[in-house]
């Protein structure tokens, strides 16, 4: 298998953006309060 060199700074990148994803996603399941608004905001908008 080939390795491949990341400067440090790339591999922070990737793993800031990794981290905020994983955390929006998280707080996306975990929110309730949120999921409502959302099911309201749907809701009014009219089918």
């Amino acid at each position: 298998m080939k390795k491949y060199k990341f400067s440090k700074s790339i591999r922070k990148k990737w793993a800031d953006k990794d981290l905020k994803l994983r955390k929006d996603l998280r707080t996306e399941e975990e929110d309730p309060e949120a999921e409502r608004q959302l099911q309201e905001w749907k809701d009014n908008r009219g089918h």
